[in-house]
């Protein structure tokens, strides 16, 4: 064992030498069962490591109170929410919140339990990319969970407090379907399915970008289980294509019944993502090329160079490796697509809460690459930093976003002398930069006095709700009214003088340009 971690040996070098002794497999027990139990025996400082900073990490988004986009209506209409997500086949979402009533309304825990989820998440997960591995390297093992807690792409997903905490415990659970998977395949006990498929199931009745995240840890299996036989290779492709099939037949088949049952229609919400459908082919062709060159080159506030040192790395990997056709490479090119797949099926523009894929790959080809030269363990940890500073900028921007939102709102209620009666129109936008310091991603940072839909005035159902919760309620506006707010000329903009103006019992509120 020794021999093989010289510091001598190259990471070519040693890649051959561990492939003829892989029986020495540091978490596995004496009689060769790798458990659990062992793995956090032998890794105790990264699990208190890793536990600290999620702690550390997470302080911001627990204890500084904050409500977010779709929160808002989840607070105020309930079972609106709940009847639209079974329309969009989160059947797993709904079930979750009515065996569990507290997971409703109490931000705070909620974001206490995403995090526990999370973190629990991250040790499994890790846990997942030891197996099979020789040697135990605590620091690596650390980075890596560290690499998945500051993702900046999951801290977008959990924007949406009103799911967080249930989205994170199936991350948990997709974990846990990893381990099942790996096994499965090393082992071939059938009997692992049982137990795989409901889990499953379960994940993508939470999230459909789940269904894809499969995809990638299948593919993460087969890299780390390949011994370059074609039959072997073949067959375990055809058992893991049933059961990804299998799976998503049940977990549409049972979205399916429930929503005959409860009388639910389906909507089209996710139809209209699908651009090949609504959208001329070059159109969501350039798009989804505009989508794919954002991931690669980290353009924008949430997204980074991970993936292109990932791409790197690998590049780095084969043109060095011997072997340069294998199953490895095939594995490892298609892991490179996977965080694309689902912009690939609906040609749709890039939506970067779904790309849950992305940190997971990420975090696999640091674990594997971690020594691949002298100093590619210092690009990894370099990374680790961005992610912690971007993510928190990006919380610390939330909440400055959030408290400049209730400003406004209370400033417009009260010039308004408005009450749960008094019907307002707003027209234009207010957007956060213009009066308090910005750092957005696709939803952080952005008010509730800019959501517009990409028209010209802001989403007035959005600002109804978001009062209502700051205990501000006001009126609906009829269409007509809101028709009429063209016709309306004002004095000025927010928060100048000559904003509010009035016809026929409705006050009208230009937010400006």
């Amino acid at each position: 064992m020794s021999i093989i971690l010289a510091r001598g040996y190259s990471c070519f070098e040693k890649e051959r030498l561990y492939e003829r002794r892989r029986v020495l497999k540091s978490i596995h027990t004496k009689n060769g069962e790798n458990t659990f139990v062992q793995f956090l025996r032998d890794n105790w400082k990264m699990v208190l490591g890793l536990a600290v900073f999620t702690i550390l990490f997470s302080l911001q988004k627990i204890l500084v109170y904050n409500i977010g986009y779709d929160t808002d209506e989840f607070l105020i209409n309930p079972d609106g929410t709940l009847q639209h997500w079974l329309s969009i086949d989160r059947f797993s979402l709904v079930f979750l919140k009515e065996v569990f009533p507290f997971l409703r309304g109490d931000l705070y825990l909620l974001n206490v339990l995403t995090y526990v989820h999370f973190f629990l998440f991250a040790v499994v997960f890790v846990y997942f990319l030891n197996m099979g591995a020789v040697g135990n390297n605590w620091k690596k093992n650390l980075i890596c969970g560290g690499l998945i807690i500051s993702s900046p792409v999951l801290l977008e997903q959990f924007y949406f407090t009103l799911q967080s905490a249930e989205f994170s415990l199936a991350l948990f659970v997709m974990a846990v379907c990893f381990v099942l998977t790996y096994h499965l395949l090393e082992t071939r006990k059938i009997i692992n399915i049982l137990f795989l498929v409901p889990l499953l199931v379960f994940c993508y009745g939470m999230y459909q970008a789940f269904l894809n995240l499969y995809i990638a840890g299948v593919l993460i299996c087969m890299y780390k289980l390949n011994r370059e036989e074609r039959s072997q290779n073949i067959r375990r492709i055809v058992l893991m294509a049933g059961v990804w099939f299998v799976s998503a037949v049940i977990y549409f088949s049972v979205s399916a019944v429930v929503k005959v049952q409860l009388q639910v229609p389906q909507s089209e919400y996710l139809a209209d993502k699908v651009a090949w459908m609504s959208e001329p082919f070059g159109e969501a062709l350039f798009w989804l090329a505009v989508s794919v060159g954002r991931v690669v080159l980290g353009i924008g506030h949430v997204l980074n160079l991970s993936y292109l040192i990932s791409f790197l790395f690998l590049l780095y990997y084969f043109v060095n490796s011997k072997r340069k056709v294998s199953w490895k490479t095939f594995y490892m090119i298609c892991l490179l697509a996977s965080p694309f797949l689902i912009n690939v099926v609906t040609g749709s523009r890039l939506l970067i809460r779904s790309m849950i894929v992305l940190p997971v790959f990420c975090a696999f080809v640091f674990f594997e690459f971690y020594s691949l030269f002298r100093r590619s363990k210092y690009i990894i940890w370099a990374v680790l930093v961005s992610q912690i500073l971007n993510s928190q900028i990006l919380l610390c921007a939330d909440n400055i976003r959030f408290k400049n939102d209730v400003e406004i709102a209370q400033d417009i209620y009260r010039q308004c002398d408005a009450n749960e009666e008094t019907v307002i129109v707003f027209t234009g936008i207010e957007r956060t930069e213009e009066n308090v310091f910005s750092f957005k991603g696709q939803v952080m940072g952005k008010s509730f006095f800019e959501w517009s839909n990409d028209k010209r005035n802001v989403d007035e159902t959005r600002i109804l709700y978001f009062m209502q919760c700051m205990d501000m309620p006001l009126a609906a506006p009829a269409q007509e009214q809101v028709e009429y707010a063209g016709n309306i000329s004002f004095g000025g903009e927010y928060p100048d003088n000559g904003y509010i103006m009035e016809h026929q019992g409705c006050i009208y509120v230009n937010l400006g340009e």
